[in-house]
């Protein structure tokens, strides 16, 4: 599927045109908040992942590697 060249552009003019309404000394949404933007990443807690055998990891890796073979018909 390809995008013409007008879509694009209208794209990017409606991105710096948004980006604008919040710049300047006047802007016009100067009572954005953005308190709970910074709020939920600061409050964000990083993913916790399950340590993994070597002997684990290789087993996956076969696993992948023998789907893989089947899949693409070697």
């Amino acid at each position: 599927m390809s995008f013409g060249a007008g879509f694009i552009k209208d794209m990017i003019t409606m991105s710096k045109n948004n980006r604008q309404l919040l710049k300047g000394e006047n802007p016009t949404y100067k009572n954005f908040d953005k308190t709970y933007i910074t709020h939920s990443i600061i409050s964000r807690k990083p993913p916790k992942y399950k340590d993994a055998s070597p002997a684990l990891l290789e087993k996956i890796r076969q696993k992948t590697l023998s789907e893989n073979l089947k899949s693409s018909g070697i």
